[in-house]
């Protein structure tokens, strides 16, 4: 199970370091995240680590799109995983200090074409 949660945030962490020219891949996008999962299943205070790989997605994130693009990464990499609380998802800028990223809660029932 871990392994698929590396897997998972691997995906999403290579969709957040994209380049300005296209949307981050999914596979960036769980790179950057996965280290985030203890926090997302558990609620253990997010790592320098994962706050490291949400801020460089924050630094990707170019417009809508992007922002769109991260969200069906998250979706995915998030439904592969199991339980998880998708309410400590905005709560992760914040305590990362990142306040200008906004992220939604993110489920399955998620439409990213309004993130």
């Amino acid at each position: 199970m871990g392994r698929c949660l590396i897997i998972v945030l691997g995906i999403v962490g290579l969709v957040f370091t994209g380049s300005a020219m296209s949307a981050p891949s999914c596979s960036q996008v769980d790179v950057e995240v996965a280290p985030c999962l203890p926090f997302l299943k558990n609620g253990n205070g997010p790592s320098s680590t994962c706050c490291a790989g949400v801020k460089h997605i924050n630094g990707d994130i170019k417009n809508k799109a992007d922002r769109q693009a991260v969200c069906q990464c998250l979706k995915a990499a998030l439904g592969k995983i199991g339980s998880y609380d998708p309410n400590r998802i905005p709560l992760l800028p914040n305590k990362c200090g990142i306040p200008d990223l906004i992220l939604p809660p993110i489920d399955q029932n998620t439409d990213c074409a309004t993130a």
